[in-house]
């Protein structure tokens, strides 16, 4: 199976996730795309799973962008998402608020990858609620610092696999 992993980032995190799915599926043909850099031709995979990072409630737009122009494509393939998120218990409601209703009711699967806060990654106010965060996370023992969930994207890779034995 021919797969496409593509995705946007602003720290590093979904690059990371994605060569951590990508690391998964040794028996596919995958390429990965950074969204930034290139805009990828959805027909030439037989699976397509793109991702992106939320930010303060917000896809990457550069995800939200390719998502707009290729919405026809993804809707008559087959397509998987993945969002990088610190705040794992608002998963559904950014799938709801950020991707396309459609995208996410046809697609074969969606799920989040956990998230990262890398201070030296940060720039400005980001910069700032990062280091507030952190400061919390020193203060507070019931605060659980943002992630990669390792085990989602363990538990994603199995579907892929799955659906891909079904072909």
């Amino acid at each position: 199976m021919r797969i496409l992993i593509a995705y946007s980032t602003k720290t590093g995190t979904c690059k990371e996730c994605a060569k951590l799915l990508a690391s998964e599926l040794t028996r596919h043909d995958i390429d990965i795309v950074d969204l930034s850099k290139s805009d990828p031709e959805i027909s030439n995979y037989d699976l397509s799973v793109i991702g992106g990072s939320i930010r303060m409630g917000k896809l990457d737009k550069r995800t939200l962008s390719f998502l707009t122009k290729n919405k026809d494509k993804l809707l008559n393939s087959n397509a998987a998402y993945f969002i990088c998120n610190g705040f794992n218990e608002e998963t559904d409601n950014y799938f709801k608020k950020c991707f396309p209703a459609l995208l996410i009711e046809r697609s074969l699967l969606h799920d989040t990858f956990g998230g990262e806060l890398k201070l030296d990654k940060q720039k400005g106010l980001d910069k700032f609620i990062v280091k507030m965060l952190l400061k919390a996370n020193e203060e507070n023992d019931e605060f659980a610092m943002p992630s990669i969930l390792t085990e989602s994207i363990g538990r994603f890779a199995d579907r892929i696999k799955e659906i891909g034995d079904l072909e």
